[in-house]
């Protein structure tokens, strides 16, 4: 007879909890929702000061159907957590909330912003009030590094090597270029976006630990 949940510790009992895909997923936006709500506060509590667009970002063309792709990045989440063993999906979680920590400690440094292009000659209007809405929910700081690059990236290749298809890997990729291409970010948040995904990567998947050794030894 398998253990009650009520004698399980609190990290077997999350895995007991999240052995079906819809408590992953609803705990998936729950996390979501805590995340851009401290997102949001940093971002319209404080003042940009530094402006990182290089020369090359100019020559980056403004996409409008791109924020398709750019949007994607919240079914990518769900897809991530209905796909998930619960043990991975536990660390997963862990490695997103890490991420996104480090990259609000980031945005109190260095307070940048990104220059936004007028939205209002896009067409279709279904574009356009995406943009509008967009522009409206997520003023132009809390860039460097990007989270929407950083977390897909994280993602993307960790379902990859998880023993997914190639298409998650390249899904986060094309998430990356999207923000660029919407001119939510420039290159010096995406590249930064980058090193941070692969830094947290490191920290949580790779880091070797010493094996504990009995004390009966």
């Amino acid at each position: 007879m398998p253990p009650s949940p009520t004698n399980l510790s609190l990290h077997n009992k999350l895995l007991y909890w999240m052995r079906a895909p819809w408590p992953r997923v609803l705990f998936t936006t729950v996390v979501a929702i805590v995340l851009t709500s401290i997102y949001s506060l940093i971002n319209f509590m404080t003042v940009p000061h530094y402006n990182f667009v290089l020369p090359w970002d100019e020559m980056v063309p403004f996409m409008p159907w791109t924020i398709l792709i750019y949007w994607s990045y919240y079914f990518m989440m769900w897809i991530c957590a209905w796909h998930c063993s619960p043990p991975d999906f536990l660390k997963i979680c862990k490695a997103l909330t890490l991420t996104a920590i480090l990259g609000w400690i980031c945005f109190l440094l260095f307070t940048a912003h990104v220059p936004r292009p007028d939205v209002h000659a896009v067409e279709p209007s279904q574009l356009r009030n995406m943009y509008l809405f967009l522009h409206t929910m997520d003023p132009p700081g809390n860039s460097l590094p990007s989270l929407h690059v950083a977390l897909s990236v994280l993602v993307g290749y960790r379902m990859y090597a998880q023993g997914g298809t190639i298409l998650w890997p390249l899904w986060g990729i094309l998430i990356a270029v999207s923000t660029l291409t919407t001119r939510q970010h420039v290159m010096a948040d995406v590249v930064t976006g980058i090193v941070l995904a692969i830094v947290v990567y490191r920290w949580i998947y790779l880091t070797a630990r010493a094996p504990v050794q009995s004390v009966l030894a």
